[in-house]
């Protein structure tokens, strides 16, 4: 038996004898160095954490990563009680990385430990070989709570949230998320005993004065992953199309629209660059001037109520409702009559403007409509970047379209990167709206977060650059050559290196036209101002589907709108989406029961024998 207190005193009651312990001997004393935030016994060693530090004049290592130590309390590797000559640390690599708040072994990967930290990181290290070998991002808050289960990580956050990640899959994949508490979950622990006395795996979870159960199988995931696969058999589909635009407006009004047939036709060619769209999505960013402290001072003091019916909420400015204006009166002069559309969503916050069209026949099928903000500027305190993000159901199919601004300059591409984070696992998201329509949504979703639904489009100023001079860029462009610029593209790089990007799930159709930004407004030439900013494909648009084969691109375009410093850019969908027999789903669902419970019989054996394998 090992305790530890507050000072840093350790205390060990050996075995006697293959006996165990007893307090009636008296223990050998270590003693641990000084600050020890955090220790946990793992196996036989003793793994603490300080830092990391913020004490002028310390080493920059240790005011980046926490210093993990590892000891032999038992004395059993007949060595110092200190097993390591120099502390572990995280790689460089991976930037800033909070103190360790918890711990977890796997038991389908037993010889790794995963440690939580305070900044969102789960580090996997090697017990063996005590290398940190992987480096993960899984929320932008705290990790709190941490426990292995199978292949599977259970993470408790600060919200009171708990994901479950596969960490079998490369990249992990979040297998469920789901609010579990009002207050930050405290621990996270598994009872073997529930194998033997119910047959089942409970997962408790421990929260402020609130200790809940969880099934560690996670059968009605399974049930509900078999379900969608089987689709085919209780769902019948038809085709819908989608059109979203997105431009950065440099705080211009729909009154700026003139000097050229470009700007005058701008909303006409966008609007009829397909036939016929079910849905359009406009996302607009800095509709006011970001530099502009009045205004933003004054949209942050307005009621921060949403509309979600259609109507323009009272707070709106006088930018955006000119705008909102001018896309109904756009919509009503430049497609057929005789299909009318509807606003089913309208949205701001500081600079960005949602509005998201749906023919009026298709209307009638919607539900489950909410929208949110999400704000990442200044720490998630200023709106002046973030999102809007809105959600609906038709039929039985689930979309929610995400309008973005992320940080700007050059070189704050991890800043982009933690936004994207901030925005696409924000506890906020749909959490405290209601879901009336459970079979809309991914596997184990109920429509409570953006991964949960079953299309996903983002859109907006997402800032990414172009890593290369900017005369090589200016160049390239001017040859038409611009292949050559996509390689040194920040997304893409993103998309096809980094394994904790947060729009690694989604995809993005080939750029076959010039960078959007940034030009001289009024002209067609790239920034003369002394700051000569490098051209780069700051506005995108981006996609993910639960099921690839229902998603059918149409086009990837930009348009030639010369009163911003950006261009606005374009895309369009046919997807398939699909209605629910109900009778049919359920002899599906029977079917499906009855295979789980000889999955059931599996997972509970190999259980089993992990726990009586690790009883010590």
């Amino acid at each position: 038996m090992v305790t530890v207190d507050e000072s840093g005193k350790v205390l060990v009651w050996p075995e006697r004898g293959g006996l165990a312990a007893s307090l009636a001997d008296t223990p050998v004393q270590q003693r641990l160095p000084a600050q020890q935030t955090w220790t946990a016994m793992v196996g036989d060693e003793l793994w603490s954490s300080s830092g990391p530090t913020t004490k002028a004049g310390s080493t920059a290592v240790s005011m980046r990563s926490p210093q993990i130590r590892l000891f032999d309390p038992t004395g059993s590797r007949d060595g110092p009680f200190s097993l390591l000559t120099r502390p572990l640390v995280t790689p460089e690599s991976a930037g800033y990385i909070g103190a360790v708040t918890a711990h977890a072994i796997v038991p389908d990967r037993n010889n790794l430990l995963y440690l939580g930290h305070d900044n969102g990181y789960i580090s996997v290290w090697d017990r063996s070989t005590y290398a940190c070998t992987q480096m993960q991002r899984v929320s932008p808050g705290a990790v709190s709570a941490l426990t292995g289960v199978r292949r599977f990580v259970w993470a408790g956050f600060r919200t009171g949230f708990i994901h479950v990640y596969d960490v079998s899959t490369d990249p992990w994949t979040v297998k469920k998320a789901w609010k579990a508490h009002d207050d930050p979950v405290i621990r996270l622990m598994v009872d073997p005993a529930s194998l033997w006395q119910d047959s089942t795996l409970q997962v408790a979870s421990a929260s402020n004065e609130t200790v809940c159960l969880w099934d560690g199988f996670l059968r009605e995931d399974w049930i509900d992953a078999e379900l969608h696969l089987r689709q085919p058999d209780y769902c019948s589909f038809r085709p819908i199309r989608a059109l979203c635009v997105t431009w950065n407006v440099d705080s211009n009004r729909p009154t700026d629209l003139h000097g050229s047939v470009d700007n005058l036709e701008f909303l006409r060619n966008a609007l009829t660059s397909v036939e016929s769209p079910d849905i359009i999505s406009f996302g607009f960013q800095e509709v006011i001037d970001l530099e502009d402290k009045r205004l933003t001072a004054k949209s942050m003091l307005i009621g921060k109520k949403k509309a979600v019916d259609g109507k323009m909420s009272d707070s709106l400015s006088s930018a955006y409702r000119q705008w909102h204006d001018k896309l109904v009166q756009a919509v009503r002069m430049h497609l057929p009559a005789d299909t009318p559309y509807t606003v089913v969503h309208v949205g701001d916050m500081i600079g960005l403007l949602s509005c998201i069209f749906v023919k009026s026949a298709e209307a009638a099928r919607l539900r489950d409509v909410a929208l949110v903000t999400v704000k990442t500027g200044m720490g998630g305190r200023y709106g002046n970047k973030g999102a809007i993000l809105s959600r609906f159901v038709i039929d039985d199919s689930s979309f929610c379209f995400i309008n973005c601004h992320l940080a700007a300059g050059q070189t704050h591409r991890h800043q982009r990167d933690r936004d994207l984070a901030d925005i696409l696992e924000s506890k906020a998201s749909f959490s405290e709206l209601g879901s009336s329509s459970p079979g809309a949504y991914a596997p184990g979703g109920a429509g409570t977060m953006v991964f949960d639904h079953e299309v996903t489009i983002v859109s907006g100023d997402l800032n990414y650059r172009i890593d290369a001079p900017r005369d090589v860029v200016v160049s390239a462009v001017a040859c038409g050559n611009l292949e050559s610029l996509l390689p040194h593209d920040q997304l893409l790089k993103n998309l096809a290196t980094n394994q904790n990007f947060r729009l690694r799930s989604f995809k993005e159709l080939p750029i076959h036209f010039p960078p959007t930004y940034k030009y001289d407004p009024g002209t067609d030439q790239y920034d003369s101002s002394p700051k000569r900013r490098i051209p780069a494909w700051c506005d995108r648009i981006l996609y993910r589907t639960d099921r690839g084969e229902h998603v059918h691109p149409l086009h990837y375009q930009r348009y030639e709108v010369n009163i911003s410093d950006h261009k606005p850019v374009s895309a369009a969908f046919d997807l398939q989406i699909k209605r629910i027999d109900s009778a049919k789903r359920a002899a599906v669902w029977q079917e499906v029961e009855s295979a789980w419970f000889s999955v059931e019989s599996s997972v509970l054996e190999g259980a089993r024998k992990y726990y009586s394998d690790h009883a010590a």
